[in-house]
């Protein structure tokens, strides 16, 4: 870890230790905590820093009054806290404290219950089977895998047998996601089942609704997709609302990118399995998304090895792999050929509409960057330009869109992608979305979808991948890189600079917390 410049902090950050107390090693500290939560650090870890930086701290904590900072005295509230040489602001501090204390509450309930039998099912590969069995035993499952191993289909095999085996009166399951997208797709794949009561909502909602009531959220079965997306805070209050001995299945990609905001108490809970009571893991390998093993051995490379080994794999000859080697600088008239040759024409504009032909065309642009010249909002302008001054001989023009907001009258969800079609001949628009044709979106707001963000790509799988890593994407981790190859299912075009690669490959977006150290104390001592 480079040093730490605590006299180098912006007005921004010291503003906001400016706010609490006018001492100036308070004010340095909850300076330097602000900014490193920005990068959705739970807590500073002193053990993590050279000798200096930790020594620099040791001092600044130790001029610090009383008032302003708690020790042993862990329910005392001040802005700062220093447990087990970990550095905590409030805010972070307390959603910590939330989860642990959740987490021993829940899992204590498990003590006295025996495990149910089951057959293993002819449908499920061994690793599946595996799962099946251990949900069955008394705890909560962690079910990781990456996409297209099944996850959601061992789920839906899992909810079942609890069904079937529950001692709950009330025959229910409870689905739940961060994201609408996300917990629209998990309703599809676990389905309707005969007799059971299907509550889904987002965990944002979940938890609200939860907030309101007094009674915990019992299920015979409690399944969360997508839990790697959820933010420290939001996990805790998630864990408050479980019920006693509800069977909870979290499920998740461990490789995948990390919650937008603070902490990943997923991947903490997998680091603190093995000293967890009543906690199973079962991760899952075997990929059906994608039959292509040069792609998969990629994918493989992106998260187990180096820049030099994923470079070089680069370089040999595959049908399914294309490398652009033009410089991606600023948008040229280059970039914008090669871009626009990546759609087919015939798709895009017509005299005749082929809409089930269209809505099969699986090709996306994916960039690690929103803004900027090759961010995915510059694309997606150039690009509905392009497209719509060549279009004007023809009757129909079809633009890719995506939704921005969330209507779940109509079934229209934040993230969701469809069509939007200009009829020169009626002038008319009108939209497509899941197979549905809808006169109007309005109120909802929507944006060009030619590209996607890679962070709005989670969840979504295409044929076909143009996949861009410009300069400025240094600020990412490998996990980034991951996301985007495991959105591929036939073909993968990269067109990328080798720096902003080399950086990415080797960064993980580790999250620091004390979870681990304070587990221990929590169900061992």
């Amino acid at each position: 870890m480079p040093y730490l410049n605590l006299s180098g902090l912006d007005s921004y950050h010291l503003s906001l230790g400016k706010a609490f107390t006018e001492d100036p090693s308070a004010i340095q500290l909850i300076s330097l905590l602000s900014e490193w939560q920005e990068e959705g650090h739970i807590c500073l870890k002193l053990d993590k820093l050279n000798q200096t930086d930790s020594a620099s701290i040791l001092d600044l904590i130790n001029a610090c009054p009383s008032s302003l900072i708690s020790f042993e005295d862990q329910k005392k509230a001040t802005p700062l806290y220093f447990v087990h040489n970990n550095l905590y602001l409030h805010k972070s501090f307390r959603a910590e404290t939330l989860f642990i204390d959740e987490l021993y509450r829940f899992l204590n309930t498990f003590e006295s219950l025996s495990p149910y039998f089951i057959e293993p099912d002819e449908d499920l590969n061994s690793l599946q089977n595996l799962a099946l069995k251990k949900a069955l035993e008394p705890g909560m499952l962690i079910l990781t895998g990456g996409p297209g191993t099944g996850k959601t289909f061992t789920a839906k095999k899992i909810a079942k047998a609890l069904i079937e085996k529950s001692s709950f009166f009330k025959r229910s399951i409870i689905l739940a996601a961060p994201t609408s997208k996300a917990l629209d797709q998990l309703k599809k794949s676990v389905g309707l089942l005969e007799n059971v009561e299907i509550i889904a909502d987002t965990i944002h909602k979940l938890v609200e609704y939860f907030s309101k009531k007094p009674a915990y959220l019992n299920a015979s079965c409690i399944i969360i997709d997508e839990a790697s997306m959820i933010e420290a805070p939001l996990m805790a209050k998630l864990f408050s609302s479980f019920g006693s001995q509800a069977k909870v299945i979290l499920m998740g990609d461990p490789f995948q990118l990390p919650p937008v905001g603070l902490g990943s108490f997923f991947h903490d809970l997998l680091s603190c399995e093995s000293i967890l009571p009543h906690v199973h893991h079962v991760h899952l390998s075997q990929s059906h998304r994608c039959q292509e093993p040069s792609i998969n051995k990629l994918i493989e490379i992106t998260h187990k090895e180096g820049p030099d080994e994923f470079l070089n794999f680069l370089s040999t000859d595959n049908a399914h792999l294309n490398l652009i080697r033009h410089p991606l600088e600023a948008f040229d008239s280059t970039i914008l050929e090669t871009l626009s040759s990546f759609f087919e024409k015939d798709f895009l504009y017509s005299d005749d509409l082929e809409m089930n032909k269209i809505e099969k065309s699986k090709s996306i642009i994916l960039s690690t960057l929103r803004r900027g010249p090759l961010g995915v909002d510059a694309i997606n302008k150039n690009l509905s330009q392009f497209f719509y001054s060549r279009s004007l001989s023809q009757r129909y023009y079809l633009e890719p869109i995506m939704l921005l907001e969330t209507e779940k009258e109509r079934s229209l969800f934040n993230g969701q992608t469809g069509i939007k079609v200009y009829d020169r001949k009626e002038n008319r628009i009108f939209y497509r979305i899941h197979n549905k044709t809808l006169t109007t979106l309005s109120p909802l707001k929507y944006t060009e979808a030619f590209a996607l963000s890679v962070h709005k790509s989670q969840g979504s799988e295409y044929d076909e991948v143009l996949f861009m890593l410009p300069q400025g994407s240094e600020k990412f981790s490998r996990e980034i890189i991951y996301t985007a190859l495991t959105r591929v299912r036939k073909k993968l075009t990269l067109w990328l600079d080798e720096e902003p690669l080399k950086v990415a490959l080797l960064k993980n977006n580790y999250r620091q917390s004390g979870l681990l150290e304070r587990i221990k104390d929590k169900f061992h001592n």
